[in-house]
């Protein structure tokens, strides 16, 4: 996410003030877009993208491949189609370039829910990204719970990542999905979890087969396909 700033605010009103941006590079990007004097400066980084590691909050954009850019609508010119780009960019009145992968940003994130013990389970979407936190262990998100499930029972609720699941890390949807197909009914199961602001909390949850069977929703081919949950005591696998 990118603010602009006034080039007066960048460079400063004598030399060595402002944000460290030379005369030189405010002239370049003067010229880009007169009736717009200003830079772009980095405001958020998207967690678990490609530049989330690379760019810093506060970092000012100055060029995209060689070319000087100054507004939103030449950020997007300058990385439409393109699967790289570098990026010039001051940080701490230091130039350097960068080379950073773009991703699509595709007009719904949500390709795949599990239900479980009535909490609705995914990967985060865009919108809960932005706020720009993110377990360092990964986690998966509860974007709802169903009223009268076992986990308003025992008071586990949305907006919050599962980040462990009796002690053992859950880094994702696929070893979510592997860690509670191994949980029989009636099993107390002990739950770690992490708001959006970082505090974790633990509870413990009853699993119940009988009303609250976990089953899984993604989509495939344009289509979407529901599939039921494995466990410990479920038909198929105790015809094995």
């Amino acid at each position: 996410e990118l603010r602009p700033l006034s080039l007066s605010t960048a460079c400063g009103s004598v030399e060595g003030s402002g944000l460290g941006l030379s005369r030189e590079w405010a002239e370049r990007l003067s010229r880009c877009e007169p009736e717009k004097r200003q830079v772009l400066s980095v405001q958020r980084v998207l967690p678990g993208s490609p530049s989330h590691r690379l760019l810093h909050e506060g970092d000012l954009i100055l060029a995209i491949n060689g070319a000087p850019v100054n507004s939103f609508m030449a950020v997007e010119a300058g990385v439409l189609r393109r699967e790289c780009v570098q990026l010039t960019i001051l940080r701490d009145t230091h130039e350097s370039q960068l080379q950073v992968s773009t991703s699509p940003i595709l007009s719904d994130g949500t390709q795949r829910i599990v239900m479980w013990c009535g909490l609705i389970i995914q990967q985060a979407y865009r919108a809960v990204r932005e706020r720009g936190f993110q377990p360092s262990v990964g986690g998966v998100y509860v974007s709802y719970y169903l009223f009268g499930s076992p986990a308003h029972k025992y008071k586990l609720v949305p907006k919050h990542w599962v980040i462990e699941l009796n002690g053992q890390p859950v880094s994702d949807l696929e070893r979510f999905l592997s860690l509670v197909q191994q949980l029989a009914h009636g099993a107390n199961v002990r739950v770690k979890t992490c708001d959006l602001n970082g505090k974790v909390a633990a509870y413990t949850v009853k699993t119940d087969h009988n009303y609250w069977r976990g089953y899984e929703v993604s989509q495939q081919n344009g289509q979407w396909v529901l599939r039921t949950l494995d466990s410990p005591d479920s038909p198929t696998r105790a015809a094995n």
